[in-house]
């Protein structure tokens, strides 16, 4: 499961940070955006981004989070992974 419910808190689990593929990481970003209707979103502390986190997978997590609100660029993304 790449997701944990925590009421009112939708996380993404460092373990899938380390271990996804970067299209794992793209689905679970979305997909945490979508359950928390793209309002609000903290971005990891230090124990999230550590050197068994890849470079790959810390930046998709980053670009998605920081970009989700450019319509640009979710035009690009869901052309990209066929999201709808």
């Amino acid at each position: 499961m790449f997701r944990l419910n925590v009421f009112p808190y939708v996380v993404l689990r460092e373990s899938r940070i380390r271990t996804g593929t970067v299209e794992d990481i793209e689905a679970a970003c979305w997909q945490l955006l979508e359950d928390c209707g793209g309002k609000k979103v903290l971005t990891g502390s230090t124990s999230e981004i550590h050197p068994e986190i890849s470079v790959e997978n810390a930046m998709t997590m980053y670009n998605i989070f920081r970009n989700y609100h450019d319509p640009a660029f979710v035009a690009a993304h869901k052309k990209k992974t066929s999201l709808k």
